[in-house]
């Protein structure tokens, strides 16, 4: 219960424990010792951005000046491709390229390095596949000896700083991997419990830049991991989405104030964007479900060539959250298919990607979400393998609407020491959820914020709620009311 409650530093592994993390630093020693090129290959979302800002702030502060990647989302797409390296050898040939939050399925690519007699390094932490490319590889996943297997992309570049530095040192990155592993939403369990424990007890450590936007968040060094996933993160990954992970990445990076004030104002301005396009799609999506029969369908499966494929991710876990069913969008590019899809409880959409292999291009991701690309012409028979799949892995029951709780309490127990004893928990996230109470109200009266009127506030004589997007149930609730809540 103590590490639990009080996460310290000696509650991060050994790094060594990986079983190829000693070949990988005297491989990065070499090529630091012989001045050699180094670029650090990284993916655009959160955790690719703050993975990459790890290893080049670190590689900064010994002197070695690298250089980094970050793939376009539309012009490259995701990870590692020839045509991308090829961009890349055009401008200058590293000697070495480290490959952070991606490459675990990048077979030919690594291979397409070698041949150039450029060395590779893998650090990643998505699924593989049954085979792996042949390079030094760092993915817990992998690992028959590591003893946590959850960590993010950043946290997988926390324990190569861990293993080039020591403790001390990747101890600086602590804040930056917080917000990382909060974002990719991994398991907020064992090692990544105490990551985000104690880097956000030094957030106000964190870069410049980042402390910046965070105020323009509302934000400050006391936020909690819910503030980091709902208010930061996603303006952080707003830039990635809307094709420049550059300029998140810049933010974690630059210290000229005037440079920040414009970085910050480009973040928000893709975030509007970002909101823009969410809203479109989902309304499409919304519209298009209405002339379905959603109870004789297992999974939604959907494509536009109107989609931005930037977006869709974040409005499939919306559908699959409002619909209980995995949810599969796509946006067309010529001839072919960018989609991404969010899974619920029962279906790893990984396994599912997996075993209909043949009919995609490329797919990667986690067991509850992923990325996938298909041609135009696989887009039906990958609908119908879909639907039966999902359909033979999950009983009717599942799609059904749920609401669980933990404890059950009375009103008049809600009190400062509860909240307080509730707090001591943080962080709470993935798996590790704050716990949910149920209690009855009677003679509750109901009011919205002044300026967020999609927000209501349920007051009660020794306490207020504050119900998030309920604004659909104020005249249900208005006037002196009795209901059930969980909270």
């Amino acid at each position: 219960m103590k590490h639990y409650l009080s996460p310290s530093i000696s509650d991060l592994h050994d790094p060594f424990l990986f079983e190829n993390m000693q070949a990988v630093v005297e491989k990065i020693q070499t090529h630091i010792e012989n001045d050699d090129k180094i670029l650090i290959f990284g993916d655009y979302d959160v955790d690719g951005i703050s993975a990459s800002a790890i290893l080049i702030q670190y590689f900064n502060s010994i002197g070695v000046k690298v250089t980094n990647y970050m793939p376009n989302r539309y012009e490259d797409g995701y990870g590692l491709s020839v045509s991308t390296l090829d961009k890349i050898f055009m401008k200058d040939t590293p000697d070495l390229i480290i490959t952070v939050d991606c490459g675990i399925t990048s077979l030919e690519e690594v291979n397409y390095i070698k041949s150039k007699g450029i060395d590779v390094i893998v650090t990643d932490h998505h699924e593989p596949g049954d085979t792996v490319p042949d390079c030094l590889i760092i993915n817990p996943k992998l690992s028959e000896t590591y003893p946590f297997k959850a960590l993010c992309g950043a946290g997988v570049a926390l324990k190569l700083v861990q293993a080039l530095a020591g403790i001390n040192v990747a101890s600086k990155y602590l804040p930056i991997c917080a917000i990382a592993t909060i974002a990719d939403i991994v398991d907020l369990l064992d090692e990544n419990r105490s990551i985000v424990y104690l880097g956000l007890k030094d957030a106000d450590k964190l870069p410049v830049g980042i402390i910046k936007l965070m105020h323009e968040c509302g934000l400050d060094a006391k936020c909690s991991a819910s503030d980091i996933a709902f208010k930061l993160a996603p303006k952080i990954n707003a830039s990635g989405r809307m094709g420049s992970a550059e300029t998140s990445l810049a933010l974690y990076l630059e210290k000229n104030p005037v440079e920040i004030k414009k970085l910050c104002n480009k973040v928000l301005e893709f975030n509007t964007q970002r909101q823009s396009l969410c809203e479109k799609v989902y309304t499409d999506v919304k519209n298009e479900l209405k002339n379905q029969d959603i109870f004789r369908i297992s999974a939604i499966v959907m494509s536009s060539p109107e989609w931005d494929s930037g977006i869709l991710g974040i409005v499939s876990a919306r559908i699959a959250e409002e619909y209980h069913r995995p949810t599969f969008l796509f946006s067309q590019v010529g001839d072919e298919l960018v989609g991404s899809c969010r899974s619920v409880n029962g279906v790893n959409v990984h396994t599912l990607l997996s075993s209909m292999a043949h009919l995609l291009t490329k797919f990667g991701g986690h067991p509850m979400a992923a990325g996938l690309t298909l041609k135009v012409e696989h887009y039906d028979e990958f609908a119908r393998l879909t639907e039966l799949y999902v359909e033979n892995n999950l009983d009717k029951s599942d799609f059904l609407p749920t609401k669980s709780y933990d404890f059950e309490l009375e009103a008049d127990e809600v009190n400062m020491k509860l909240v307080e004893d509730i707090e001591r928990l943080e962080p709470c996230g993935h798996m590790n959820a704050r716990p949910i109470f149920k209690f009855k109200l009677n003679n509750a009266t109901i009011s919205s914020l002044p300026k967020h009127k999609q927000h209501l506030v349920l007051n009660y004589p020794n306490f207020n709620l504050l119900a998030f997007n309920s604004s659909d149930k104020y005249f249900v609730l208005s006037g002196n009311t009795s209901c059930t809540i969980l909270a």
